[in-house]
């Protein structure tokens, strides 16, 4: 039987939902997916009943929207955002590690 050699690619991610994300970035744009849900549908709590009356209290809907739209931001740029050549979530995951580590200064005088 004939075998065939298939290049493996070390740069890109494997497109897999759909041909067009990877898993990683459906896990980022799952996460404004779940805000909302837990916001805006589980979370009733904008909602003022009275008798037969329901009013919206807009201070809470405004924050809720703001915790929203934020949560949107962070997903698309973790998912499709590069950053000096790194995704954006490795690329903070990396700025992280760095500002949190000890570092050592040494100061010689000359």
């Amino acid at each position: 039987m004939r075998q065939f050699s298939i290049p493996f690619q070390m740069q890109n991610e494997d497109k897999i939902i759909g041909g067009y994300i990877s898993i990683r970035q459906l896990m980022w744009l799952l996460v404004p997916m779940v805000v909302f849900v837990k916001e805006f549908l589980i979370d009733r709590s904008y909602i003022l009943n009275s008798v037969n009356e329901f009013q919206l209290n807009e201070f809470k809907v405004l924050f809720k929207s703001l915790y929203l739209i934020a949560a949107i931001v962070m997903g698309v740029t973790f998912a499709f955002v590069n950053l000096s050549g790194l995704k954006a979530d490795k690329f903070f995951l990396k700025l992280l590690m760095f500002k949190s580590r000890k570092k050592i200064i040494k100061y010689e005088r000359r």
